[in-house]
């Protein structure tokens, strides 16, 4: 489960969109994801990327992330959670319903 993680790793090959790395993101967990396909939009500046296919590149970022301090912790959860609301259902029909009238 989301709540007794202390990451979360998304180094998907496939992902469509990345709606688990979103949740993640909105619950304050510090991700890491895949740079490819739709994870850095998703995640955004503050989220660290890794190549999906290198598992040493996976291991490194997970061992570097375990280890940042607790405010910068706070800080990157913090950012990542301020992005993921750009994702928010009610944003996406806020915005539809402002195209659709145009």
């Amino acid at each position: 489960s989301y709540q007794t993680a202390e990451l979360f790793a998304y180094p998907s090959l496939w992902e469509g969109f990345g709606v688990p790395l979103l949740e993640a993101m909105q619950i304050n967990l510090l991700c890491f994801a895949s740079k490819t396909g739709a994870c850095p939009e998703v995640g955004g500046p503050s989220m660290s990327y890794v190549d999906p296919s290198d598992i040493s590149d996976i291991a490194a970022k997970m061992i570097e992330l375990l280890q940042v301090s607790d405010d910068k912790y706070r800080t990157l959860c913090q950012q990542q959670s301020e992005h993921a609301v750009k994702f928010k259902f009610s944003n996406y029909l806020s915005n539809f319903r402002l195209i659709v009238q145009d």
